[in-house]
């Protein structure tokens, strides 16, 4: 049997794809960390001069391509470049492609690329580098078994036009063509003629076109970084960024609170403690990560949509963010980030509501026995559900019992069942639940076929939902010819999915960075860029 470990999941890990790449849907791994190994650690000054000075959990490979350390990722972004690239919004917009043109079909994209753009060690860069790249993520995701966002690429013809144009040509349309293009570009020259080995070693040349190049690294110990004099674009202020290697997320906090590094992002919530730092600042940014309730579609009590709603109404999404997650949340009712263009703002569905769940259940025949206070049918069936998560994440556990204490209110018996996480992943991959509390690291290729497509039952369709109406609206989303018709079939999708209430989405959380204080200028950290707009940054040493 098929298993679906990498599906429900808090994020601790980043997927097996690139670092600009687009990861994978979801990812999976949720133990908190110990610190069990705290080997020597490189020392660095602290407050060097206007330096910054972070770190980066171990690695395996330095290839941004092939590295599936979350930290390194972040790094990548200050050596690498793509095609295109997201701002703050999600949208795509040009980075070594200073311009394309889809044609009216959606089939074809050519990219012109920017002229006198140099690799750090001085040759220029050309067509000749996006193919080469492009050449190599072919061939190593196209035999992979899971899901990957490179499964609508693997098979699209790449060619130069001239010296200065390259042509994708897909298929079919797809409407995430531009999002799919995302992914670091390597330079061709230091890889070929007999040095592809270099792509999978320990030698392998971290060398970009990014703001920042390597001015030396230390094998598992040390990055230096400095700027790029021949950048093509804005230049840098802050000349110097040191990268520590420490051994994991504990070892990162310990350093940045005893002045070693000046700046670290935070993944918990626990950064209020920084509000007041003498020299330090908090930068607080919405993550891709949905914390979320599935419902089995397989319960028929759970196929009430009027039971749906109750529990939605029941629960206060507000005092849960508060009181749990410390406010660093925020909350929607659909599966797209809400800071990205395709997010659909419409009518706030599920404020707290106790009157409204409790009608909603009376009009579904369930009334409250008041000697056992929970509700039942005229059968005499009680409203009893099953709900399992994981243990490993305190937060989800607090929440759990939160859920169970609101529907309390409503005459609904909660059973919590907090389970290992093999057993929790088997328990989903059978179905054997009410509901589920869990969470999604959403790729940033939006695509939500995964979850709710019928195709995707018994792999990724959790619950077991299946409409013939979704499964043509999340086809016109993945069909889409054009940027406004791709948003627009977006937001019917996320209309459908709110309106029928097929998953009650929670919040998406939140994390931060903290950073010496002395920097100034736009800080601006996202997701999929912490280091986004960097070239704004600089030490206000006054």
């Amino acid at each position: 049997m098929r298993k679906t470990y990498f599906l429900i999941v808090i994020i601790v890990v980043l997927s097996m794809i690139s670092t600009a790449c687009n990861s994978e849907i979801f990812q999976i791994a949720n133990q908190e960390i110990d610190i069990e190994n705290q080997e020597e650690i490189v020392e660095v000054g602290r407050n060097k001069d206007t330096n910054l000075i972070l770190s980066v959990t171990r690695f395996k490979t330095l290839n941004p391509l092939l590295n599936n350390n979350r930290s390194l990722v972040q790094v990548h972004k200050l050596i690498y470049e793509s095609l295109v690239s997201f701002d703050e919004e999600m949208k795509v917009v040009p980075q070594l492609a200073q311009k394309w043109e889809v044609s009216e079909d959606g089939r074809t994209i050519d990219f012109t690329i920017r002229q006198n753009v140099y690799w750090h060690d001085g040759k220029e860069f050309s067509i000749d580098d996006i193919i080469f790249t492009f050449d190599v993520i072919k061939k190593a995701y196209k035999d992979r078994k899971t899901h990957s966002p490179y499964e609508d690429i693997a098979d699209l013809i790449l060619s130069k036009v001239d010296d200065n144009t390259v042509r994708f040509y897909f298929e079919r349309p797809i409407g995430t063509a531009l999002d799919l293009l995302v992914f670091p570009i390597l330079p061709s020259h230091l890889f070929l003629e007999g040095n592809l080995d270099k792509l999978y070693s320990n030698d392998f040349p971290l060398v970009g076109t990014g703001r920042y190049k390597i001015k030396e690294y230390l094998r598992m110990r040390q990055l230096t970084l400095i700027k790029n004099d021949r950048y093509w674009g804005k230049q840098a202020s802050i000349e110097k960024i040191e990268v520590v290697v420490v051994p994991d997320l504990n070892a990162q906090i310990s350093l940045l609170d005893s002045g070693e590094i000046n700046f670290v992002q935070v993944v918990d919530t626990d950064w209020r403690r920084y509000y007041d730092h003498d020299s330090l600042r908090v930068y607080e940014f919405i993550t891709n990560n949905l914390e979320f309730i599935g419902f089995n579609f397989k319960n028929e009590t759970l196929n009430n949509l009027k039971v749906r709603k109750a529990i939605a109404y029941a629960i206060d999404r507000h005092r849960l963010v508060s009181n749990i997650y410390l406010g660093h949340a925020t909350i929607v009712d659909v599966p797209v980030n809400p800071n990205s263009w395709l997010y659909y703002e419409g009518e706030y569905l599920f404020s707290h509501n106790i009157e409204n769940a409790k009608i909603l259940l009376d009009e579904a025949g369930y009334r409250i026995n008041k000697d056992k206070m929970i509700r039942e049918n005229a059968d005499g069936e009680e409203l009893i559900f099953r709900l399992i998560t994981n243990e490993g994440n305190s937060m989800r556990e607090k929440t759990a019992y939160f859920i169970k204490e609101m529907l309390e209110e409503i005459g609904i018996k909660l059973e919590i069942e907090i389970l290992e996480w093999e057993e929790f992943n088997e328990a989903v991959e059978i179905s054997d639940f009410d509901i589920v509390l869990a969470g999604w690291h959403l790729s940033k290729i939006h695509d939500l076929s995964f979850a709710f497509h019928s195709t995707e039952i018994g792999n990724t369709n959790i619950i077991n939902y299946q409409n013939e109406e979704l499964d043509v609206k999340l086809e016109s989303v993945t069909n889409s010819i054009g940027r406004e018709e791709f948003s627009e079939n977006s937001k019917l999708v996320q209309r459908y999915i709110s309106d029928n209430l097929l998953y009650y989405c929670l919040f998406f959380e939140h994390q931060a960075i903290v950073m010496d204080r002395r920097v100034e200028g736009l800080v601006n950290p996202q997701f999929h860029n912490i280091f986004y707009e960097i070239e704004e940054w600089y030490f206000d040493v006054d």
